[in-house]
């Protein structure tokens, strides 16, 4: 049972977004909010009153940071929109939530279980929690989020935030996940689930040591791009906390997030821009198209599985356990595919008999793809995925050096997250937030450079040329003369 303190944490939570707000910039602050629920509040703790949604970690950053954005930011109007195209998307996140419920009013029966129709108030419930914690980051990420520079203060902020973590991932690594529990009172997932290799996998203060995991190598991530634009952090070398994150996250003891946090790093300080927008365009892609793959039988699950099984059969058993509940969810799924069945765990696979729950769903493409259908799904990895890939192919409008760096960092860590919706299911309004950030990118003008397209195009491809900084005086050095004011 969670104790007081929990309760206490996360209804003290918007009181304190206000203060961030009233006492710091909007980029700083509405990070904060959006960073700080999901890393330091109770995980899993939902508070349910009669006639209103369900009340957890999310929705109080979300409603907080609403709040700090109508009573602190000034002239917040006066901007105009970068684009009209996310708030149609938006849209259509909560609008099939209504759509949805005119398909899945009839109660269903398996065995002794049996699952509701959706009514009216379910609608209501599930359009408000897409609207605070899917539309609604997207929202102030794009509102807030003016510049490179306020770019590079977010990446700084995730870097903070994984050092904050760092001791935490030690003691626990060796300790055990005991600090949720002792602080709020209750463990948040299965605890035997994060007894790995004769040691623990630390779990902090979040859902599940795999959600760690991902933040970490976002955490790594951030620090290398701030290293590869030679910014400080609190006037500290970035290169060295880059180390010391990587290493927390061997602690962490998850291997995609591992890959991850070499993978990137790796793209980050070996190539250009030409070349990350490339593996940018390729992920998204891969993610938008994931269903359709499966579905069809074009994704190569046994080539994969095979491969797993050599290294490990442990490992090549789990991928291929993972890969047969997609086949049941997505058989599922294809029953109503526009639309979906909505929630209540309608989108699952019982037996018919015991009705006894069939299939485990882990990635969270499937439950956007069997709650929601193809509208669904599409216009939520859209949302995600679209502003990055617009990012990446505008990069001759963002000046060389820092600012060009940093934009591209945010969004390799944007489709880095997308790309992990497809084996798990960590979703948090932090992720739409990042997007949205994106999208000032796309009203840059095409800097006045010496060099022809083609040869700023050569230029961008050489890690060399890169690497010793051209920065943009106007903008690129808005970015270093920020270093010490925006962390």
């Amino acid at each position: 049972m969670y104790n007081s303190l929990a309760y206490l944490a996360l209804f003290g939570w918007i009181p304190v977004t206000l203060v961030l707000f009233a006492r710091l910039r909007p980029p700083v602050a509405v990070t904060l909010a959006f960073l700080g629920p999901f890393l330091l509040l109770p995980a899993s703790l939902e508070v349910d009153y009669p006639l209103i949604p369900p009340i957890d970690r999310h929705v109080v950053g979300g409603v907080g940071a609403l709040l700090g954005y109508l009573l602190f930011v000034r002239n917040r109007d006066k901007a105009p929109l970068t684009a009209s195209w996310p708030l149609l998307l938006i849209a259509a996140q909560v609008l099939t939530s209504f759509l949805t419920v005119i398909g899945n009013g009839d109660p269903m029966y398996f065995g002794p279980f049996v699952l509701p129709g959706l009514s009216l108030h379910d609608s209501l419930g599930v359009a408000f929690l897409r609207l605070v914690t899917l539309g609604l980051p997207f929202y102030l990420g794009m509102r807030l989020i003016r510049s490179p520079a306020d770019l590079a203060t977010v990446l700084r902020l995730v870097v903070a935030f994984g050092l904050f973590y760092v001791p935490i991932i030690v003691w626990e690594n060796r300790m055990s996940p005991e600090l949720h529990a002792k602080l709020y009172g209750v463990f948040p997932h299965n605890f035997l689930q994060h007894m790995r290799a004769g040691g623990w996998r630390p779990v902090g203060f979040t859902v599940h040591g795999l959600e760690l995991a991902l933040f970490m190598s976002t955490a790594v991530v951030a620090a290398a791009g701030l290293a590869r634009a030679r910014l400080r952090f609190f006037g500290y070398r970035t290169l060295g906390i880059f180390v010391l994150l990587l290493l927390a996250l061997v602690f962490c003891r998850s291997l995609g997030a591992l890959l991850f946090g070499l993978v990137f790093p790796l793209l980050l300080f070996t190539t250009g821009a030409v070349t990350q927008q490339r593996v940018i365009a390729a992920l998204a892609s891969i993610v938008l198209l994931y269903p359709l793959a499966r579905s069809r039988d074009l994704f190569p699950t046994d080539t994969l599985v095979e491969v797993a099984m050599s290294l490990s059969e442990e490992r090549g058993q789990s991928i291929e356990f993972r890969f047969d509940n997609e086949d049941l969810l997505l058989a599922r799924a294809d029953e109503r595919p526009l639309l979906g069945w909505g929630v209540w765990g309608r989108n699952r696979v019982y037996d018919p008999i015991s009705g006894r729950d069939a299939a485990v769903t882990d990635g969270y493409w499937i439950l956007e793809l069997g709650m929601f259908g193809l509208v669904g799904f599409a216009s939520f990895f859209a949302l995600l995925t679209l502003p990055a890939y617009l990012a990446a192919r505008n990069w001759r409008r963002i000046p060389r050096g820092p600012a060009r760096t940093v934009t591209m960092t945010v969004a390799l860590i944007v489709v880095l997250r997308a790309v992990d919706f497809l084996p798990n299911a960590f979703p948090a309004p932090f992720t739409m937030f990042l997007p949205g950030a994106l999208m000032h990118t796309l009203s840059l003008r095409a800097p006045r450079e010496r060099h022809s397209s083609a040869a700023a195009a050569r230029a961008e491809s050489s890690p060399r040329m890169h690497a010793a900084g051209a920065t943009s005086p106007e903008v690129g050095g808005a970015i270093h003369g920020a270093r010490t004011s925006q962390t």
